[in-house]
């Protein structure tokens, strides 16, 4: 989820300190996990074209240095299944992508916490509000204890800031609830849908370019010049930005994001609410919507371990 906006009364530094921790945590998981996926999608990318080159070298390449550009070739296909052989070794000391999810959920679950408890929203309603948000950071953190490893936590998991508007007169806490969060996540969903639903047309058009160009060199193979080797490469490049846009979750998210944003515009049209009954209503609708994505994922990874 994002940082708030610059200028917000409540910005990302401001959350606990839990909350930054794992939110790093996770991203860092993230990019490790991407990094290795992309580097052995391209190490299959190039293992195919190495084959398909080596092929078709008789047709381009004179009979003088066909032996030494067939050894390239090989040389070139054994160094990439060398690296793929190495990554796949280490890949249980390496970020999987529950990782990553498992440290965000964390993180976004003490988000929401912690704009209950500066909304003075139930269950943190009160002068006992401090301890009974303590606890339940507590009682978060020990439950993730399963599925997350340990990541310092440097500050305060209650700041000046989180005090300073839970302090505030209830009109205005929402004025920055509504500016500072559901607005935030509106744009966020919103931006992200759009990327995704972008991102997910791109590599659409990757695989129908790629078996196009397959096709027409399949042909020429047949009329003319046989290079159907070079045609296999497309049949490597194809699946590579399937498997890929698969890993990224575009065309899911897409929908998914676009659903959330409609959700938390309907939210948002609401009311204010005008006494502590009505903002803990109000309040937790709105982390509900906001938190839905992280929940799912997590249920759909309890039922895979199940």
């Amino acid at each position: 989820m994002p940082a708030t906006r610059s200028g917000a009364v409540v910005t990302a530094d401001d959350m606990p300190a839990l909350c930054r921790a794992y939110g790093a945590a996770s991203e860092s998981a993230q990019r490790d996990y991407l990094r290795r996926q992309k580097v052995l999608l391209w190490v299959f990318v190039g293992v195919a074209i190495a084959s398909g080159l080596s092929q078709v070298a008789p047709a381009i390449v004179t009979k003088e240095y066909l032996h030494t550009t067939e050894i390239a070739f090989a040389y070139m296909g054994a160094l990439l299944f060398g690296i793929g052989l190495w990554m796949s070794a280490r890949q249980d000391h390496q970020a999987e992508p529950e990782d990553w999810y498992d440290a965000r959920a964390l993180a976004e679950s003490t988000k929401s916490m912690a704009w209950k408890y500066m909304m003075g929203a139930a269950p943190y309603v009160g002068e006992h509000g401090d301890g009974i948000f303590t606890r339940d950071l507590l009682k978060l953190l020990n439950d993730a204890q399963k599925t997350v490893g340990p990541v310092g936590a440097d500050g305060l998991q209650i700041t000046a800031a989180m005090r300073a508007l839970r302090a505030m007169p209830i009109h205005q806490r929402i004025a920055v609830y509504r500016t500072d969060r559901i607005d935030n996540q509106c744009r966020w969903y919103t931006a992200r849908s759009e990327q995704h639903s972008k991102e997910n047309r791109r590599w659409q058009t990757v695989v129908t370019s790629t078996l196009v160009v397959a096709l027409g060199l399949s042909v020429l193979s047949i009329v003319t010049t046989p290079i159907g080797g070079i045609a296999g490469i497309a049949t490597a490049i194809a699946p590579a930005a399937i498997a890929w846009n698969q890993t990224l979750r575009h065309r899911e998210l897409a929908h998914s994001y676009a659903f959330t944003s409609h959700e938390i515009g309907l939210l948002a049209a609401a009311p204010d609410p005008m006494n502590d009954e009505e903002v803990g209503r109000f309040i937790a609708d709105c982390e509900a919507a906001f938190s839905r994505e992280h929940t799912m994922w997590r249920a759909r990874r309890e039922n895979k371990t199940q």
